[in-house]
């Protein structure tokens, strides 16, 4: 029998999968990385561990598909950074927006390669954007957005449906030529849409000082 028979557990990224030919002194076995690789390591050394794979980790995790090496991290990566730091960080200062709001990191997206193959490299002047406000971050829910388009996908943008199609309010008052002001007041007065857009502006009356 096999003193301290470890065959079968997992540590870190290796799978033991029996012990090594030699002598039994040197508690030395023979493990499956999930890689794919087989590697020969001491028990102490993954009961400690000190050894977690075949050395894959420490590759992936200074050279991320070439995104993160020592302490510089490209733009993409970054943005990988902060979507996390905004859900599960609570002392990040955009935590109440986002993960003390219940918005989370899907799990495909908690490995930062999995991240670059849905989204691919962040463009220029693009930020990442979440199509749906009160979903969290997943590839069906996200892209890369220009400020312009972030702007127009925050929460205080009024929503209307006029004619069986959804507007902005600013988008829907410049078509009918009305002030965005003027328009999105009517509304919050319960005006419908097709009477907030027909009905005409009163022109401004001239203010006359009495003496």
């Amino acid at each position: 029998m096999i003193r301290y028979d470890i065959s079968g557990q997992t540590f870190g990224r290796l799978t033991v999968l029996d012990q090594a030919n030699g002598s039994p002194g040197s508690f030395v076995w023979m493990c499956r990385c999930q890689c794919g690789n087989i590697v020969w390591v001491r028990r102490r050394h993954l009961v400690i561990g000190k050894t977690k794979s075949c050395g894959c980790f420490n590759r992936d995790s200074h050279t991320t598909h070439g995104h993160a090496k020592n302490s510089f991290k490209t733009r993409t990566y970054r943005t990988w950074e902060s979507m996390r730091r905004r859900c599960y960080d609570p002392k990040n200062k955009s935590y109440h927006f986002y993960g003390g709001k219940g918005i989370t990191v899907c799990n495909r997206w908690k490995t930062f390669s999995n991240f670059l193959h849905d989204m691919g490299e962040r463009p220029p002047n693009r930020t990442l954007d979440r199509i749906r406000n009160d979903d969290s971050y997943s590839p069906s829910n996200c892209r890369w957005a220009t400020n312009a388009e972030q702007a127009r996908n925050v929460k205080r943008n009024l929503i209307v449906w006029h004619q069986g199609k959804r507007f902005i309010c600013s988008d829907l008052a410049k078509k009918y030529g009305i002030p965005h002001r003027t328009f999105t007041q009517r509304i919050r007065y319960g005006w419908s849409v097709e009477k907030a857009v027909t009905v005409p502006i009163r022109p401004h009356r001239p203010y006359h000082r009495s003496r």
